[in-house]
């Protein structure tokens, strides 16, 4: 799935540095959080740039995710961790654990809150045991999996404030760009440019945000 012009992940430089981490981790929930508090009278029904979801039904899954990197560090601290699950077969676990999840039915205001105490107390966790072993099979060690979840909240942050007209720009869209080389590492990422347009093509995105935009506009 790497694209033409696209370095390979593992020439990037590798190097995550906790503190910096948490504080992207904790801007991401952050986003998604004053994303759904500014919605009104029926956005939670609107149509995202994730096709297959709307607004709510992707903060439904945003709340199954973070909920689910729980299930696996379990798993990885008890020295069995799970195999990585990749592309087709991961659109599919979403979709199950969407449809059987017991969150389905909360309102958007406490389905946000599940979703970032999920999320926070996920990194916390991970934090704790940063370099415990390995997150899943062949993959990254726990505390850098803090990156994964970083990453995957503020492009849905984007995606939820895109529905809303309105865009998202992370303060630290560098780490980011690193943390996507250390923890997709099958996929490829530009390295140049603008980081959060690189970060935004590599996760399918058509309409990246612009370079040059101001910290006051990020959200």
């Amino acid at each position: 799935m790497t694209a033409a012009g696209l370095e390979p992940a593992g020439s990037a430089t590798l190097d995550l540095d906790p503190a910096e981490l948490m504080t992207a981790h904790a801007e991401a929930v952050k986003a998604v959080r004053a994303a759904v508090q500014a919605w009104g009278p029926g956005d939670g029904g609107t149509a995202t740039t994730c096709t297959e979801w709307t607004s709510h039904q992707l903060l439904l899954h945003l709340a199954c995710t973070a909920r689910r990197y729980h299930r696996i560090l379990d798993d990885a601290l008890s020295g069995e961790p799970q195999p990585t699950v990749l592309d087709v077969d991961l659109a599919d676990l979403n979709r199950r654990e969407m449809a059987a999840s017991d969150l389905r039915g909360l309102p958007a205001d406490r389905l946000v809150e599940v979703f970032a105490d999920f999320a926070a107390s996920f990194a916390d966790r991970a934090l704790h045991a940063w370099g415990a072993g390995p997150f899943q099979r062949d993959g990254v060690d726990v505390g850098p999996a803090v990156a994964l979840a970083a990453i995957e909240w503020h492009v849905h942050a984007w995606d939820l404030l895109r529905a809303l007209g309105r865009d998202h720009y992370p303060r630290r869209p560098e780490l980011l760009q690193r943390g996507w080389a250390l923890t997709v590492p099958h996929l490829g990422i530009d390295q140049g440019g603008d980081p959060w347009t690189a970060v935004l093509l590599a996760a399918g995105r058509d309409a990246p945000h612009p370079a040059g935009r101001s910290s006051a506009e990020r959200h």
